[in-house]
């Protein structure tokens, strides 16, 4: 049982439009069957006022931004510059108190030797007035400590 599957010949000889309608139809026929709509304009002023309004409220929030910016802006500039001048100041005042220190214990230190030097000749002279004390019968040391 053979089966058949090819399609029956049928002459197709319609089309869903004409094949020269570019040919048949000349500039004002083609435009004639072309429909136009009216279109109705819309009332622009109260949706345009509404939008120029949006528009210049964004434009003043952005100019307010803008100055409140420049304004922070200027503030924390001056403050560095106040900051900085500040921290020269604290830098000379460092350097003034760390040469005094230097000298203070430049001082202390000459001080410190020069009283183990009196220490030391208070200690020969006390050797000496013992050994010489029966020739010597009054020493004065004023001013100084017996240990």
């Amino acid at each position: 049982m053979p089966v058949d599957r090819t399609p029956p010949n049928t002459d197709l000889t319609h089309y869903a439009s004409d094949p020269n309608i570019s040919e048949r139809l000349d500039d004002e026929s083609m435009f004639s069957q072309i429909t136009s709509r009216i279109k109705r304009k819309r009332e622009q002023s109260n949706e345009k006022s509404d939008f120029s309004d949006f528009q210049q409220r964004l434009f003043k929030l952005f100019q307010d931004l803008k100055e409140h910016q420049q304004e922070n802006y200027a503030n924390m500039q001056s403050t560095m510059e106040e900051l900085k001048s500040q921290n020269l100041r604290l830098q000379e005042s460092v350097k003034f108190v760390a040469a005094k220190y230097e000298e203070v214990m430049t001082k202390l230190k000459k001080i410190e030797d020069d009283r183990k030097e009196d220490s030391n000749y208070i200690t020969t002279i006390r050797r000496k007035s013992r050994i010489f004390g029966a020739t010597i019968t009054i020493w004065q040391l004023r001013n100084l400590k017996y240990t």
